[in-house]
């Protein structure tokens, strides 16, 4: 029988080619905050909340389907789907359209320099409490 517990995701693992550049990309146009190098072709990444984001270096990164549908690597909160859209669009990114999901919230999809799709999601504030 299990006696310990498994409490929480404290980090998440992020394929990428180049990591220096990458590193630099989700500070930019995530906030993530840099916290370092940890071996080489292996950077330490921090969000404001949430679990931590650690770039690794790989020769080439895969996106994964199922039925045709590019699955995300990663989920990320926002307070401002919309704003957090624009600003990103602004800046050069590669973004899909904002999906108004009604009582539930907004979403859309990101894709960092290797392509990895990152979905951006805003809760309604009755999921939020």
């Amino acid at each position: 029988m299990l006696t310990a517990q498994v409490k929480k995701v404290i980090n998440c693992c992020i394929p990428v080619t180049n990591v220096k550049e990458s590193a630099e990309w989700y500070v930019k146009h995530l906030g993530c905050r840099y916290e370092g190098e940890i071996r080489e072709g292996d950077t330490f990444l921090r969000l404001s909340s949430g679990p931590d984001l650690n770039l690794l270096k790989v020769d080439e990164t895969v996106q994964w389907k199922l039925n045709g549908f590019v699955i995300p690597i990663i989920h990320i909160h926002t307070d401002d789907a919309n704003a957090l859209h624009q600003y990103l669009k602004l800046n050069g990114v590669s973004v899909e359209d904002v999906v108004d999901h009604s009582w539930i919230g907004y979403s859309f999809a990101m894709y960092d320099p290797d392509g990895n799709k990152i979905l951006i999601w805003q809760a309604n504030d009755l999921l939020d409490s």
